[in-house]
């Protein structure tokens, strides 16, 4: 979940996460400067926002820091002025994350994260997805068969002199 600070992210989802997080801020902003002169709901209502654009900022780096090998603490030396901004973006934005698994768990994308998320999702939804996965998979098959049968009896091989059998000649 993106609201939450376990697991880890590597490199591309934190920056695509950033991205998704400045556009929310941006978002945010415009509804709170237009909204203070128009319309005081308006502004409340980007204030409210900003509330989980940060949470998910906080998610983001904490699990970037876990990629790492770092306990989300280390979000902490933000808060050191200038150094603090420069570390942040070398640390999560530019070094790599482990290879293997680290006390975090599996690297992102990798089969046992999959298998782990797969287990988590089965036991959340009590096996309804995979039914609901097979029965998608079953009807594309029945449906698929019908269809290269039909495809089949339009393009059955006629002979080209009416059914007459041509032993050696040309017709």
């Amino acid at each position: 979940s993106l609201f939450s600070p376990s697991g880890r992210f590597n490199r591309m989802q934190w920056w695509l996460f950033g991205l998704v997080q400045m556009a929310g801020i941006l978002i945010a902003t415009v509804m709170v400067v237009g909204g203070t002169t128009t319309n005081p709901a308006f502004a409340v209502a980007g204030a409210l926002m900003l509330f989980p654009v940060a949470w998910g900022g906080i998610c983001a780096n904490i699990k970037r820091f876990h990629d790492r090998g770092k306990s989300g603490w280390w979000l902490l030396i933000s808060f050191v002025p200038f150094i603090g901004s420069i570390w942040i973006m070398v640390e999560l934005g530019m070094l790599g994350g482990d290879e293997g698994d680290n006390a975090f768990g599996p690297p992102p994308g990798s089969a046992r994260r999959l298998a782990a998320l797969d287990k988590e999702i089965g036991a959340m939804s009590n096996g309804r997805l995979a039914k609901i996965d097979d029965d998608y998979f079953k009807q594309y098959q029945a449906k698929a068969a019908a269809q290269a049968s039909a495809a089949m009896a339009r393009t059955t091989l006629q002979p080209a002199n009416g059914g007459r059998p041509a032993f050696g000649k040309r017709v």
